[in-house]
Formats: structure tokens, sequence, C-alpha cells
């Protein structure tokens, strides 16, 4: 089967961000993955699919009366021990930042992400410990979120300030 058929399926029906978003809310570590895998699926399909991944997020947000549509990314980053999974949630970090359509958006999101935890150093350090002793596809997944974040944060320096 075709995976446009299915993105496209999910696009169209406003229903699945509920689905989505309540298969969430499980210990099962498998089934999540599975759901920020297609949700990066989604971000990288169209604007269409990176509205539903966000709406899946809003969500669950409000699902858990959390404040931050993040949280449960940055939560699950802190408590994952599986490598495949760390990796899975920091690609869909990646996704969510490069889709979105505009540098105030990424802004607006590095700094949600920011906001959801007391410590992002400590997570992204955890993170890295965890992927140390993977292999280079996984230890470039880390890499890329970290350049993302820095280049996002150049980008702003630039905007703010007038640096040419």
């Amino acid at each position: 089967m075709d995976s446009r058929i299915g993105l496209d399926y999910i696009v169209e029906n406003r229903d699945y961000i509920s689905k989505l978003g309540t298969a969430l809310d499980t210990n099962n570590v498998v089934v999540k993955k599975q759901v920020f895998e297609l949700l990066s699926a989604l971000c990288a399909y169209n604007a269409d699919g990176y509205a539903r991944a966000i709406e899946t997020l809003e969500f669950y947000k409000n699902l858990k009366n959390e404040r931050y549509r993040f949280k449960i990314v940055i939560n699950e980053l802190e408590k994952a021990t599986s490598v495949d999974y760390q990796v899975a949630l920091l690609a869909f970090i990646n996704c969510v930042i490069i889709s979105a359509t505009n540098l105030q958006d990424r802004i607006r999101i590095r700094n949600e992400l920011i906001g959801a935890t007391k410590y992002p150093k400590i997570v992204i350090a955890n993170v890295e410990y965890n992927l140390a002793a993977t292999d280079s596809h996984e230890r470039q997944a880390i890499a890329y979120f970290n350049q993302g974040l820095i280049q996002l944060m150049f980008q702003q320096q630039v905007e703010i300030h007038g640096i040419d």
C-alpha cells in the first residue's frame, strides 16, 4: 500500500487527531514510538500534515491539562531508556522545527521546547550519553538536533540585532 494514501487519509480526516493523541496516553513505548514516527511523517508530508501533527500535540496537551504542547516529548526524552525511542523523539522534534514555515514559528517552537523542561541541557546531555555507544546514524540524529538549535539561536540573534 502506498504510504501517501494513508497520510492523505489522516490529513483529510480530523478525527485522527483525537485517535493519535489518545494513543500517546499509554505506557507502551512501542505504541508511542510509532505515533511519533507517524507524526514525523505527517510533518514532512505537507503543510496540512504538519498542522495535524501540531493539533495532535495540542489535543494531548488539553487531555492531560499540560501547559506546553511539547511536554510529552520532553518527558519521554527524560525517561526513555531505548535509544531507538530517543532517536524517534529527536527526529520528531527535528521534523517539527524544519517544517515550520517561518523563523518566528521556529523560535516559538524552540522556546516552547525549552519551557517544557526545567533542565534542557541535562535532557540533551542524557540523550547524548545514551547515544554515545550507538552507531553513527543515531549519533547523527543528535548532532543534527543540536545543530538545528544552534542555527535557530543564531538566526534569532541576526533578526534581533540586524547582524549581516
